[in-house]
């Protein structure tokens, strides 16, 4: 029998994948639970509510990114390594159409409006999935490997607007096309560019 942290885990590792998925207002309990196998009465032992449930599973995501920070390492070449990072997770929207990468895209509109402690969880979240390529970026900038006339937070921003236009033409077009022209454009051709033409 799984003891209380586990099935706390098993429960946010289903709603990442469920609201990643469908979205929050199309996913009940009862999917959540079953998914993770715990009867449904459960479910209130380890989360008061739903939305508070929210807040937990975009709070495990953004922990996820920053996990990511750390495995980045000393790269020789970071914005090939950004290349890589996000070419990774193209790969899992290909097969499947639904990973961790869809969780804002799906949610963000929704969950923004329905409290201010749910748009405050997108902002960290936001700011986690920001802070690989930032840094990255940074670290690019101080070796005068790219563009210095913009600054970091300006082409942070110009790619996670960029990216996240792509998420919802790769739904929409059930195509994972859109998402390596943003990784092609920003970040094989953007972000090298000395001066504006």
């Amino acid at each position: 029998m799984c003891n209380k942290n586990e099935t706390r885990k098993s429960l946010i590792k289903a709603g990442l994948s469920l609201f990643s998925q469908k979205g929050f207002h199309a996913v009940g309990i009862n999917e959540i639970v079953k998914l993770s196998d715990i009867p449904k009465g459960s479910f209130y032992n380890y989360f008061a509510s739903k939305e508070v449930f929210v807040s937990e599973v975009l709070k495990t995501a953004a922990l996820l990114n920053r996990k990511t920070i750390a495995e980045t390492g000393g790269s020789e070449d970071e914005v090939r390594l950004i290349i890589s990072l996000l070419k990774e997770a193209v790969e899992k929207v290909e097969p499947e159409q639904a990973h961790s990468g869809l969780l804002f895209a799906n949610n963000a509109g929704t969950l923004s409006q329905t409290s201010d402690a749910l748009r405050n969880s997108l902002s960290v979240y936001i700011e986690e999935s920001l802070a690989t390529i930032r840094l990255l970026l940074t670290r690019a900038q101080e070796k005068g490997s790219i563009r210095a006339d913009l600054s970091v937070d300006q082409i942070t921003t110009f790619f996670w607007d960029s990216w996240q236009g792509a998420l919802l033409r790769a739904q929409v077009e059930q195509s994972a096309q859109p998402l390596h022209q943003v990784i092609e454009f920003v970040f094989e051709e953007f972000v090298y560019r000395t001066s504006i033409r």
